[in-house]
Parts: structure tokens; sequence; C-alpha cells
């Protein structure tokens, strides 16, 4: 069971659950569909031109996956952060992301939420050419930087 830091981080977090959880299921499946356009392939350029895509496509088979699994027998769980301070920046793709990586590298090598360590989210802005603040971005892309070059930790990096 993951330990709070204190009784209003706890209810904090269990309302931020609570109000994304009503948003998604007051849509209707054509509002949900066209705002969150799960197309195969869904291209934007960047201010450089390069081409960002978004892919939906899974690379796992998920009859490997296990029958039942608890997420707090892990004692792990990224930390909110809040992307529009220092300044405001539309980077909830970088921040998915990392803290998405992140997790399963505390899965993979069985670490605690005592082995703290924050993937850098400004490295992942900086370099990857997945989005920027101004129109965001996509995870997918950040995934396939981690696999081709990793992604530093955050203090190499901290996010500016």
């Amino acid at each position: 069971l993951y330990l709070f830091c204190c009784v209003a981080e706890m209810d904090l977090r269990l309302n931020m659950f609570s109000i994304i959880v009503l948003f998604f299921y007051f849509l209707n499946f054509s509002c949900f569909y066209c705002s969150y356009n799960f197309s195969s392939e869904r291209q934007f350029r960047s201010k450089n031109g390069h081409a960002w895509k978004n892919h939906f496509e899974s690379v796992h088979d998920i009859t490997k996956l296990p029958r039942n699994f608890d997420w707090r027998e892990k004692l792990v769980l990224s930390p909110i952060r809040n992307q529009h301070l220092p300044k405001y920046c539309g980077s909830c793709w970088a921040f998915g992301a990392t803290s998405t990586i992140t997790d399963r590298i505390y899965i993979a090598k069985n670490l605690s939420h005592f082995d703290h360590f924050i993937l850098s989210v400004q490295n992942v802005i900086s370099c990857a050419e997945s989005g920027d603040c101004e129109r965001g971005g996509f995870m997918s892309g950040v995934y396939e930087f981690a696999k081709n070059k990793g992604i530093p930790d955050e203090t190499c990096s901290p996010y500016t």
C-alpha cells in the first residue's frame, strides 16, 4: 500500500482521479472518438518541419499478461508534477510518457518508491522531436526516443 506524505496529498490525488473519470464518463462515444482521434496514424509538423506520428498499435501479446495484478503491491507511484510551472507549457504528453517509462523501470527492476528517480521531461521536450509546448505532442514518439537514444535523469536536465 502506497503511503501518502499527508492526508491532503491523498485527498488531492483521489479528487483529481474522480474528476477525470467523471469527465470521460459523460462523453458519448462519437465525441470521445473525435476528441481523441483514434485513427491509425495522425501527423503534425513541428516548427522545423519534422513530422510527428501517432501510432495506436499494440506491440505486445496481451495473452501473456498476468491474470491478476495489484499495483499497490509494487509500492511505486510516479509523483504528480505540474507541467505549467515555472511557465505554461502543454507538455502533458512528455510528462505522461516519462512517468509511464519510469513506472515500467520500477516494475522491471523490482524497485520501490524508496529507489526514487525521475526521467528528464525537459530532455524529451528539447530533443525527442515528438511535440512542443505550443501544440502538444505524442507519447509514442517519446517511447521511440527512449528506446533509441535513452532519457537521462531529471538531475541532468531539469524541467524549465
